[in-house]
């Protein structure tokens, strides 16, 4: 079974994504253990960095990533744009 995207506004199917069989979610949670421990030790300046650096980023690219949560969330763009 999978997942529909579907546009709330006008009811258009935007995407179908593939559900995860058990293997794939197992896979993805031991490798974010795996990667917890690295990220524990980080410095908590380095990671706030990190997060900052993210911010800008979704910062600088919203107008795109707008666009993209608009269809999914049957907002206008700028709507959207306050989600991301």
């Amino acid at each position: 079974m999978g997942f529909k995207s579907i546009n709330p506004y006008n009811g258009e199917l935007l995407a179908e994504f593939l559900a995860w069989e058990p293997e794939h979610l197992e896979q993805a949670l031991a490798q974010a253990a795996a990667a917890a421990p690295g990220w524990a030790a980080t410095a908590v300046a380095e990671r706030a960095a990190v997060v900052r650096r993210a911010g800008v980023l979704l910062r600088e690219r919203r107008g795109g990533a707008g666009g993209l949560v608009t269809p999914g969330v049957g907002k206008g763009c700028g709507g959207a744009r306050g989600r991301v």
